[in-house]
């Protein structure tokens, strides 16, 4: 079997994209532990909603990218970019099935950047937003290192490729009956794809 195509759609807005590898190693969905290579593609378009998607599979999860807590600032705390941003995520939601909020920053951040004025009405809005439009939301932490975002576009692949996949839980006779398939206790699950 070749090495396959997996095309990541980049909203042509975004200033400074992720850095995605020019090949990754997916497990196979319907054969555990087996890994196969993909060849990984971006193609920059104009995204109506979010920044990244699969063009295989562009309602199954979709990645809104903040790079900074003073974005995410602007966006939730600013009356006027508060509507639009509110309007952006409800866009978001609808369409797809895993709306994720990926900031580009960690937790401390958004208390200890002096450039906040109300880091407590921050917090808030933010968990509110993300329990309202039910995102999943990812803090990847700051960096300009080029390896260090290949490692976040790696994840991001990851993610996308799971989501794109359909995952469904199902019984695998090759796990320690005691534990999970990630070796998390909770039972013998792996989780699979057995649709495409």
């Amino acid at each position: 079997m070749g090495t396959k195509i997996l095309t990541v759609q980049v909203d042509n807005r975004e200033k400074y994209p992720l850095v995605f590898p020019q090949t990754i190693r997916l497990e196979d969905p319907e054969r555990p532990r087996q890994m196969n290579l993909w060849q990984v593609v971006t193609e920059r378009i104009t995204l109506h909603e979010g920044d990244y998607r699969l063009a295989s599979h562009p309602s199954a999860c979709i990645v809104e990218r903040k790079a900074s807590v003073l974005e995410l600032n602007k966006n939730l705390m600013n009356p006027a970019d508060l509507v639009r941003s509110s309007s952006a995520f409800a866009r978001l939601t609808k369409a797809c099935e895993h709306p994720v909020l990926l900031i580009e920053a960690s937790p401390s951040e958004m208390f200890t950047n002096n450039q906040i004025v109300d880091q407590d009405i921050l917090a808030h809005r933010l968990m509110r937003l993300v329990d309202y439009y039910k995102l999943q939301l990812l803090w990847v932490g700051r960096t300009t290192s080029v390896t260090n975002r290949r490692h976040i576009s790696h994840l991001v692949l990851c993610m996308l490729y799971a989501y794109a996949m359909g995952s469904e839980v199902t019984a695998s006779p090759d796990v320690d009956p005691g534990r999970g398939s990630l070796g998390i206790p909770g039972g013998p699950y792996l989780f699979n794809s057995i649709r495409n």
